[in-house]
């Protein structure tokens, strides 16, 4: 989320500030009234960016005025002040949240002097068995080795030292879905806690990174899915961290331009689910050490490949709706150049015919193939590639090519205007290939991805055939395009509802 708007900060929330409120956390962007500079009449008012995009009601707008801007659209609502503060959960600090998960409960609140003061009598008390008890309460700590506090409402490390203290064992640590966001506190933690070999920061949302601290012994995992970080941040998360073997990036709306200047080495198996990258060859660069790559959900089009690779070993491509379907030789051709490729997990339409046309089709051309799609290839398969690919070369059409060729004549390519019914921001463009017999609920999914998230249920929209001034609603969800005969060249626009 970008800086947020500041109006009158009342001491009990601060913008960019975490807040819980039951399973719900979000991102203070505004505190003031409404409208802005409106005075108090109205209250206080606080405007939150959920982390569930579904909870919002609006993009941070108020009377179709933007008021602070969120990361996803429809993310954002606005809740008076003093229900905010009924509502809020308590937080806590890291240590705090441990030892109220992992120690004697009914120790807890032992003093933590052997001298006590007892009424009645003059003189101080030593406790008899104090030692024991102080090592019952805080020796439980000593020996965890795999911490977790996944969803206790951390808002931070606190003393990094007395954690490292109290914690010296512990190797595998879970801080996900937490209120955290100073990312400095983090590198911090990482550097003071040597034996720590997996850290998981997944739904924090982290800024601020500063530190070039750096740890002698690498890790094992680090997540930062859904963080807000950007590729040059998670790039020195891994410095910092001394090397990863696997680095989780899900969700964190990362674009292929991120990955100029950013080379990260040393880490084997990166997952990078449900971003917006369109360059599988910008990728591979990126990551040269990666063995496995996760790319479900992206945007990838195409599957160029510009630079050699010889320890890819697995690729998954699921749900990359801009990739045609069923593949063909010539789209695979170039995954040739990943010269120990051995699976790859291809995007699926959930027709049988177009789907083994693509695993016959990506076979023949990459016959180095060992599993697809998590099935094992056979050596019949293999045979039929061959054949297959001999024919293809002949520029005989094969059966399995013929389904992929009735799917590719019910194409068209159509140009998608996305643009909110407010009109701002701008409206933006898209051209996309899809399939006459998609529903138009099919189409709105598509459209929600393209504009980043936003509510299909919310859409309007209307097609027109080339230039013409006639627009045709499509206001069934479940009917197919070829309803409205729809053709290549076709225009659809797409109106985001403002909540």
């Amino acid at each position: 989320m970008s800086a947020p708007a500041e109006v009158g900060r009342p001491a009990c929330v601060a913008v960019g500030e975490r807040v819980s409120v039951g399973s719900a956390r979000g991102t203070v962007g505004y505190v003031g009234p409404l409208p802005p500079g409106g005075g108090d009449g109205g209250g206080v008012w606080v405007g939150v960016a959920w982390d569930e995009a579904s909870r919002g009601k609006h993009s941070g707008t108020f009377d179709g005025v933007s008021v602070f801007e969120v990361d996803v659209p429809g993310s954002a609502s606005f809740i008076k002040l003093d229900k905010l503060n009924a509502r809020k959960d308590p937080t806590t600090t890291l240590l705090e949240a441990v030892i109220s998960k992992y120690t004697n409960r009914d120790l807890q609140n032992t003093t933590k002097s052997s001298q006590v003061e007892v009424p009645g009598i003059s003189r101080t008390v030593e406790v008899v068995g104090f030692a024991r008890m102080q090592d019952q309460y805080y020796g439980d700590l000593g020996r965890l080795r795999v911490v977790s506090v996944d969803g206790w409402r951390v808002v931070g490390v606190g003393d990094v030292e007395e954690v490292r203290e109290r914690l010296p064992r512990c190797e595998e640590l879970d801080l996900g879905s937490n209120l955290i966001t100073d990312a400095d506190e983090l590198v911090a933690l990482l550097v003071a806690m040597p034996n720590l070999t997996s850290l998981k920061l997944n739904g924090n949302r982290l800024h601020g990174l500063t530190k070039t601290q750096a740890r002698s012994r690498g890790m094992q995992e680090l997540g930062l899915a859904a963080t807000g970080v950007s590729f040059l941040e998670a790039e020195k998360f891994v410095q910092a961290a001394g090397g990863v073997r696997t680095l989780d990036l899900s969700e964190n709306r990362l674009a292929t331009d991120g990955l100029q200047r950013v080379q990260v080495r040393g880490v084997t198996d990166v997952i990078l689910r449900h971003n917006h990258l369109t360059d599988l060859a910008a990728v591979l660069y990126a990551f040269l050490d990666a063995q496995r790559i996760d790319l479900t959900g992206n945007l990838l089009s195409t599957l160029s490949v510009s630079e050699d690779n010889t320890v890819l070993q697995g690729l998954v491509l699921s749900s990359n709706d801009e990739l045609p379907l069923p593949l063909t030789v010539e789209s695979v051709a170039e995954l040739k150049k990943l010269l120990s490729l051995v699976s790859l997990q291809l995007p699926m339409c959930g027709k049988q015919e177009v789907d083994d046309a693509s695993r016959a089709n990506v076979l023949a051309a990459l016959p180095q193939l060992q599993v697809i799609n998590r099935s094992r290839v056979t050596s019949q398969e293999r045979d039929d590639a061959r054949v297959m690919l001999d024919r293809h070369k002949a520029g005989l059409n094969e059966r399995r090519l013929e389904a992929g060729s009735g799917i590719a004549s019910n194409m068209v390519c159509l140009q998608l205007v996305i643009q909110r019914a407010s009109g701002a921001p701008p409206a933006t463009c898209h051209t996309k290939r899809v399939l006459r017999t998609s529903t138009v609920r099919q189409l709105k999914s598509t459209c929600a991805r393209l504009a980043g998230g936003a509510q299909a249920a919310s859409m309007t929209l209307h097609y027109r055939e080339g230039e013409s001034d006639i627009w045709l609603e499509l206001d069934d969800d479940v009917a197919q395009l070829k309803l409205w005969d729809i053709s290549d060249g076709g225009t659809v626009r797409v109106l985001l509802g403002d909540h």
